[in-house]
């Protein structure tokens, strides 16, 4: 099964699989492990266009 989750406001889009890429493109930059990563949250805030992460239940950023 493929999945694919968009999140749509204010006439535009945003795919849950663009935001993953981006934080780990973001977490390799930092000279950081995917491998490390056991826990991924990501939280998008529409109002501000800004996607939010916690990793591993402590460690915190945004894209």
């Amino acid at each position: 099964m493929r999945e694919e989750v968009y999140f749509q406001f204010n006439g535009k889009e945003v795919l849950h699989s663009d935001l993953i890429k981006q934080f780990k493109e973001k977490w390799k930059q930092d000279n950081l492990k995917i491998k490390d990563v056991k826990s991924l949250k990501l939280y998008y805030n529409a109002d501000e266009e800004k996607c939010y992460y916690v990793v591993n239940d402590k460690e915190s950023g945004s894209l």
